[in-house]
């Protein structure tokens, strides 16, 4: 269940990381709040997605090493 730490660590992340593009970018903002809702969830599911495949090529090296 290590992983499922690690997963939610991500998440975490990637939902703060989507908060603060969202401050910087106020410029560009809707006025719609449904609008920005959505596009914070886009963005924190893109960051997470990309936080997943980094980890697991990490799983898999770290494991390979043990291998060799």
């Amino acid at each position: 269940m290590k992983h499922k730490q690690n997963l939610f660590k991500i998440i975490f992340i990637a939902f703060s990381l989507s908060i603060i593009t969202f401050i910087i970018d106020l410029g560009d903002y809707y006025p719609s709040v449904i609008q920005n809702i959505i596009d914070v969830f886009i963005m924190t599911f893109i960051f997470f997605l990309t936080g997943v495949f980094g980890y697991t090529i990490f799983l898999v090296l770290s494991r390979l090493k043990k291998v060799f």
